[in-house]
């Protein structure tokens, strides 16, 4: 399969409670914030419909005008319910009714907003997508096994029907969502993610320039 047309959903919307509630998504680096680059990287792959999970009053400032912005109810659900409500919206006519047909694309990118090398993470994603299209997700580990559920994709198709399936998602994990799916498990070293002063300054970001909740 090749994947003629990507969307993409982004969790922007956690606490931020190992970094002492500043932003993730708000932070810099390489003169960007974490937000504006995934977002860049996702439509440089050719997403064309992008919904970001999130505070609008906090990120919409860094957004482009086209980019859908939605947040779970209730706020701090966890990722799970975030990626419902992006899904969600996704398929949202103008007048509010769930529409799946606006949303034809083939495959679905499911992203934290946290990823410095989110560009690499998103290539080395749609090179897995070419190589092993029989599957219906594509998963990335990380160089400790760790399954990154939120750095994968997923056929749309089947991701509408697993959130229509899985009912109420407050407080699960997002593998909830893929449980049911074939899923195509595979090492990457790009996922990296910022979650603690720690990682911050790995990637030499400055926690303290952020903005806190």
């Amino acid at each position: 399969m090749t994947a003629r047309l990507l969307s993409a959903v982004v969790v922007a919307g956690g606490r931020s409670s190992r970094l002492g509630g500043t932003a993730k998504a708000l932070l810099r680096y390489r003169g960007e914030t974490l937000l504006s680059r995934t977002v860049a990287a996702v439509r440089e792959a050719g997403a064309h419909r992008v919904v970001v999970v999130g505070p609008e009053e906090e990120l919409g400032s860094v957004l482009p005008e086209d980019v859908l912005v939605v947040r779970e109810t209730p706020a701090f659900s966890g990722p799970a319910a975030a990626i419902g409500a992006g899904v969600d919206r996704l398929v949202e006519a103008p007048d509010g009714r769930r529409t799946e047909s606006l949303c034809t694309d083939d495959v679905t990118l499911l992203l934290a907003c946290d990823m410095p090398h989110v560009g690499s993470t998103i290539r080395v994603l749609l090179d897995t997508i070419e190589a092993h299209p029989e599957f219906q997700a594509w998963v990335p580990k990380d160089a400790d096994g760790k399954l990154q559920y939120l750095a994968c994709a997923v056929r749309t198709e089947d991701l509408l029907q697993s959130v229509t399936a899985a009912g109420d998602l407050i407080g699960k994990p997002v593998r909830v969502l893929l449980a049911s799916l074939q899923v195509y498990t595979f090492t990457a070293d790009s996922t990296a993610d910022v979650d603690t002063p720690a990682d911050a300054a790995t990637f030499g970001i400055a926690v303290q320039d952020g903005i806190r909740h």
